[in-house]
């Protein structure tokens, strides 16, 4: 696994809040034409309590919105599932020599798994921080899960592994 990071933020005034990150990772796990994937984030944010007409507010002593974006992705397979892997049978003789036999089936077309996110969210503090409330909006969606696929055992493997699900999480937490 090869990976290369970029990150930057920005705030102007301790008011207006910017991020941005980019990732570009490379792993021999996949197959040839998939090893590489580029994976990116950004976020904003607004600090309304810094504003000048906030300071003298005795309620407020944080007023926050965020948002943020990204893309991430992950390998969440044994290593080598992208190969056929082939296993030399020693404890059988025949008139040609040793056998050999495929006992994994690989899938040359694996690629990551990515989740794409977003996540809308305030944070609320009261009487100089003494009282503090937040809350996130989450709607995360994760494309190309990894799935064993089941498959007749007349080539003498069972199953083979490939890039064949989806998952939806989403929801409010305070």
């Amino acid at each position: 696994l090869v990976g290369a990071l970029f990150t930057s933020n920005y705030t102007y005034n301790n008011i207006y809040l910017a991020d941005l990150t980019g990732r570009i990772d490379g792993s021999s796990e996949f197959g040839s034409d998939k090893r590489w994937s580029m994976f990116w984030s950004t976020g904003a944010g607004i600090n309304i309590h810094n504003y000048d007409f906030m300071k003298s507010n005795e309620l407020f002593s944080m007023l926050k919105f965020r948002a943020s974006y990204g893309l991430t992705g992950k390998t969440n397979f044994s290593l080598y599932s992208a190969k056929d892997m082939y296993q030399l049978q020693t404890d059988s003789w025949y008139p040609t020599g040793y056998g050999v036999f495929l006992y994994q089936m690989g899938n040359p077309n694996l690629k990551w798994e990515q989740t794409a996110q977003t996540n809308i969210g305030w944070d609320l503090g009261f009487f100089d921080g003494r009282l503090n409330i937040g809350g996130d909006f989450y709607y995360k969606k994760t494309t190309d899960l990894f799935t064993n696929v089941d498959v007749s055992p007349i080539n003498g493997i069972t199953s083979y592994i490939m890039n064949n699900g989806d998952m939806l999480n989403k929801g409010f937490s305070i």
